[in-house]
């Protein structure tokens, strides 16, 4: 799981001499936007020891990074003419990730003749050995912008477990394959009523045609209105001219069933009705239940209020194609919340949520550890509030999710202390 530290710079550098108690500090301010050669105040060092100094040993701390900026440059700098001119003699760089660094100057070290000094431009993590003068100061510059954390969390997922479908509710009809139906008798599916006859004149009307598989067959086709011939004398008149507004149906005649599917996924099909009752029941008939069942919804998780669905074609703003492997699936789970990647749009891979990328997070997949992990587009604290669910009846059972946190409104620091002998 990827994490981003606390967003704080920190440069420590204390002064101490010879005969004086204790660390002085220089520099002690936040950080968080670019600044170009910023200012300690000035130490003077006659004032804090009677003798000269041999040495300068500095310690730099960059600590608590959180997150952004490019680096920051801490420059130890002394006079030799009363601070006309200033001489950097210590410099001290860092990027994006915490570290302490020490180095150290004395005067037993022979200068090389003619040395031009600098002033806010000593090579990254160098010195210049051989030049203490009578005060000391700090300039830093810093590029790019420091934050503070972003809140995180993740979605974790069974690699070998696709992310579930939705499911139509169905129902069946078991008939008697050597006994034709009965005429008069009826079937009613949701309201819509089919009555087998020996001549077909009224809409709904089923012949029968002399065998309990072709009677089905005529019922199967009137339901869909399809195949067969439909009219007044033929195989069937489809109820109110149309086929059932609600469920389709399939025949296995060799098992003798004829199965009821609901045309919408979800629970809401397992309300629908099916019944033979008298005194028009068909005595041939066993229904699976009164009602349908194993309706399911497509599963859902819903990051900080914007709703993705899995589905199995895409073809509304928040839709995710399951993929074939919950690797796959995770991955337009992804190229959907960041909106990039993969083949956007209906029957495609994904068709991101509004048709943005989500405005709160970014999201990162890790196939090899079954994770995702979203990270809040803004640092601070506002991100912990971010919300992720899978609610009911959408749940999808293989995900665990996991609760934003991390985000802290916390500024980089520089604070800086040496040891002066």
């Amino acid at each position: 799981m990827l994490r981003r530290g606390l967003a704080a710079l920190s440069l420590l550098l204390c002064a101490s001499l010879a005969g004086a108690q204790g660390a002085v500090t220089l520099l002690d301010t936040d950080v968080s936007t670019a600044v170009t050669a910023q200012l300690s105040p000035i130490m003077p060092l006659a004032r804090l020891a009677q003798e000269a100094q041999k040495y300068i040993l500095a310690q730099a701390k960059f600590s608590g990074y959180g997150a952004g900026g490019t680096n920051v440059t801490a420059y130890l700098q002394t006079s030799l003419d009363a601070g006309v001119t200033w001489i950097d003699i210590m410099s001290f760089q860092f990027t994006t990730a915490n570290a302490t660094k020490v180095s150290k100057v004395g005067l037993a070290t022979a200068l090389a003749a003619g040395v031009t000094p600098t002033d806010g431009a000593l090579t990254a993590n160098t010195i210049l050995d051989g030049v203490i003068g009578d005060r000391l100061r700090v300039k830093y510059t810093t590029t790019g912008t420091y934050t503070g954390t972003y809140a995180a969390t993740t979605i974790g997922y069974v690699d070998i477990t696709d992310v579930s479908p939705g499911l139509r509710a169905t129902q069946t009809v078991v008939y008697q394959n050597g006994t034709d139906l009965t005429a008069t008798k009826a079937l009613n599916i949701q309201g819509v009523i089919y009555t087998f006859v020996a001549a077909v004149a009224v809409a709904g009307d089923v012949k029968i045609s002399g065998t309990s598989d072709g009677t089905m067959l005529n019922l199967t086709r009137c339901i869909n209105k399809s195949g067969g011939t439909e009219g007044a004398g033929q195989d069937y008149m489809s109820a109110g001219g149309i086929a059932h507004p609600y469920v389709t149906a399939s025949l296995n005649a060799a098992t003798d069933t004829l199965t009821l599917t609901s045309i919408l996924y979800g629970v809401a099909g397992n309300s629908y009705t099916l019944d033979t009752t008298a005194p028009n029941a068909e005595p041939t008939f066993t229904l699976g239940g009164a009602l349908f069942a194993n309706g399911e919804e497509w599963r859902r998780v819903v990051v900080n209020g914007v709703v993705y669905t899995f589905v199995g074609t895409v073809g509304a703003d928040g839709d995710v194609k399951i993929g074939g492997s919950a690797d796959a699936t995770m991955l337009n789970l992804t190229r959907c919340i960041n909106k990039s990647g993969g083949t956007p749009g209906a029957g495609q891979d994904y068709m991101s949520a509004g048709g943005v990328a989500n405005p709160y997070v970014a999201a990162a997949q890790t196939a090899g550890s079954d994770i995702v992990t979203l990270t809040a587009r803004t640092s601070g604290v506002g991100g912990n509030s971010y919300t992720l669910t899978s609610p009911a009846p959408y749940t999808e059972a293989t995900f665990t999710l996991g609760t934003f946190s991390g985000g802290s409104a916390s500024l980089p620091h520089l604070k800086v202390s040496a040891l002066v002998r």
